[in-house]
């Protein structure tokens, strides 16, 4: 494959001369680092490029045009050809017609997963000229389970007769929650709807429970351990210490695995990133269901004994809340050994974390909870790494009870009143309410900006 040479980029850097850029494009898309082997073997390639569907032009007018939908149909086909590169779509009406598709730009691949690099050379690798027709993307109208759910799971199973649609799906515990939850009553409304953006639920506790409770460790703290998890009640709330010891065991456990496995490569193994732009990959978030997996199924070959790693490492989760929380489990609950806090960008010089940081606040869940809460393994007290910014619950046809809320407020000012004021409605989960009618946007506007040429 020729490469051609790009415009050069002069990056200005203050108090420096400008760092000039030049960037090599190939057919295969831009090369963006050496060869992954180094030095390049004989005959081999010497460079990696990167190709990506969000890196084509694509009109991503689909979701500014879509309140003007009148159907489901409709709305679908303002996606044919003006979707971002990945973007899932629901869509309620008045009529009470519920649906859900995919508008992304999913390509053909000629050899391969995208997973691993292949020779861009040759003709047999790389993407066919046309991407998966939009007709041929997973699409669901009115199910006859009555309701649809999605938090970035894999939205349809792998066969020979669907495209594939990537890897980088979390592991279904939070959309099997939330089916659970929706398929349990009919009667939701706002505030139960408000409710279940705030379950805890762990379905991964449930899966290893009956292993675990049947150790019969000699370690007293593995025993206190066990103790408390068998009264645990199997939500990862603030107030709860099951949680805690459950979550530092599993993380004790998946640094051993990990350690085990892939003693090269075990912080990218739990979920390390490549970039202080990206400082995790998505790996960390399925971190659980592969822990709760070998757990299950306790294959030969990674411990001697999986029941004598499982004892050590209840053991451990005990000793690290001791130096946490003090002597008293009741001072080991998750929310209080692990809170929350929101950073800035600026928030890392001080004095500038007291004026621009928020919180701290009780942390809640993990990466399978319906409120995320994704950890670290290497460092389970740590701040979380992701949390639902934006919450919102509407209720169709009735749009001035919708409710939203932003976890970092609407401002980016510290001086404004605005700065902080929705931390707490976003705790709670209650949200505030927008005016969407003419006459609900005058009763709550205490401001008018106007704008002239």
């Amino acid at each position: 494959a020729v490469a051609e040479a790009g415009k050069p980029k002069a990056l200005k850097v203050k108090g420096e001369a400008a760092v000039v850029e030049q960037v090599l494009i190939t057919p295969r898309g831009p090369i963006i680092s050496p060869a992954l082997v180094d030095p390049p073997l004989p005959g081999q390639a010497n460079a990696l490029s990167v190709s990506a569907s969000f890196l084509q032009e694509r009109p991503g007018t689909g979701l500014l045009a879509v309140h003007r939908a009148r159907s489901f149909a409709e709305c679908h086909e303002l996606f044919r050809a003006a979707s971002t590169s990945a973007t899932t779509v629901t869509y309620a009406d008045v009529t009470g017609k519920i649906g859900w598709f995919l508008a992304v730009n999913v390509p053909r691949r000629k050899a391969g997963f995208g997973n691993l690099p292949l020779p861009g050379w040759r003709e047999e690798c790389g993407w066919q000229d046309e991407p998966v027709p939009f007709d041929q993307l997973p699409r669901v109208e009115d199910p006859a389970a009555g309701y649809l759910c999605t938090a970035n799971n894999q939205p349809a199973q792998d066969t020979e007769d669907t495209p594939f649609l990537g890897l980088d799906w979390l592991d279904g515990y939070r959309a099997a929650r939330i089916g659970q939850a929706l398929s349990a009553r009919d009667d939701w409304d706002l505030r139960r709807t408000i409710g279940l953006q705030q379950d805890t639920t762990s379905l991964t506790w449930l899966e290893i429970r009956s292993w675990v409770l049947a150790l019969r460790p000699a370690h007293p703290d593995a025993q206190l351990a066990l103790g408390l998890l068998r009264r645990w009640d199997g939500t990862v709330s603030s107030r709860s210490v099951g949680a805690s010891l459950y979550e530092l065991t599993l993380a004790e456990v998946c640094q051993r695995i990990t350690s085990a496995v892939a003693p090269k490569s075990m912080e990218w193994a739990r979920g390390k990133g490549f970039s202080p732009l990206l400082p995790y990959g998505l790996i960390i978030t399925r971190r659980l269901g592969h822990v709760s997996r070998l757990l299950r199924q306790r294959p030969p070959g990674y411990f001697p004994s999986w029941e004598d790693q499982l004892e050590q490492c209840l053991a451990a989760a005990v000793s690290t809340l001791r130096d946490r929380g003090g002597p008293d489990s009741g001072d080991w609950a998750w929310g209080q050994v692990r809170p929350l806090r929101l950073p800035h960008p600026f928030g890392g010089i001080k004095p500038l974390d007291r004026v621009f940081n928020l919180g701290p606040l009780p942390g809640v869940g993990d990466s399978g909870t319906i409120v995320q809460g994704t950890l670290d393994p290497a460092d389970p007290l740590g701040n979380q790494i992701s949390l639902p910014m934006v919450r919102a619950v509407f209720d169709v046809g009735r749009w001035d009870t919708c409710r939203f809320v932003l976890a970092g407020g609407q401002s980016g000012n510290p001086f404004s009143p605005n700065y902080a004021d929705q931390l707490e409605p976003w705790a709670s989960g209650q949200g505030i309410q927008i005016g969407w009618s003419e006459a609900a946007a005058a009763e709550r506007t205490v401001a008018t900006m106007r704008l002239t040429p």
